[in-house]
């Protein structure tokens, strides 16, 4: 996000980085820079690679209440970022 982000933009960004005291208005800054830059897009897509890969790893392993429940995580995780 920093190396796409314009000069106020990244200014933005680094003040808020590891700030723990950041408010809802600064974190909402953060969340349009990451939006307007293409980031947000980016990860979204990079997490549901990684998730559906590991529903197919998933279907590997014995099936057991721990793979169902596994596997209902990875499902709701990638319907909630739709």
């Amino acid at each position: 996000a920093l190396a796409a982000a314009n000069a106020e933009d990244r200014q933005i960004l680094l003040g808020a980085l590891g700030n723990s005291d950041a408010g809802a208005s600064e974190i909402q800054e953060v969340r349009r820079i990451l939006r307007d830059t293409g980031i947000e897009e980016d990860v979204s897509g990079l997490a549901s690679q990684h998730i559906s890969q590991a529903l197919r790893l998933l279907n590997d392993l014995p099936d057991t209440p721990a793979r169902s429940l596994l596997g209902s995580w990875a499902r709701f995780m990638l319907a909630r970022q739709r």
